[in-house]
């Protein structure tokens, strides 16, 4: 049965499968965390566990200040994109290249 990585990805984990052609999207996964834990007070470790490929140990293990480091990484690279205004690429990547 084929792996469809949350990311789009369509992965096949075991050789001689054929791809189904389905492959799940962010909005897919969204929606299948939201119907199987919406409102689950443990809801957010599910959205990070699938969206970020982390175990359960990183997942538990996860402190405020490693998400605040994202939040600042995510200030100074907006900064740079303003800076580079019409050169930038946007492809909505965490770690982009110099222009994108």
């Amino acid at each position: 049965m084929p792996l469809s990585l949350g990311l789009g990805h369509g992965l096949c984990v075991a050789s001689g499968v054929q791809n189904s052609g389905y492959t799940n999207t962010p909005s897919r996964t969204s929606a299948l965390i939201t119907e199987a834990a919406g409102g689950d007070r443990l809801e957010g470790i599910y959205v990070v566990a699938v969206h970020c490929g982390l175990r359960q140990g990183e997942l538990l293990g996860l402190k405020w200040e490693d998400v605040e480091a994202l939040q600042r990484h995510k200030v100074a690279q907006n900064a740079e994109r303003l800076r580079l205004g019409g050169l930038w690429e946007d492809r909505d990547l965490v770690f982009p290249g110099e222009r994108g």
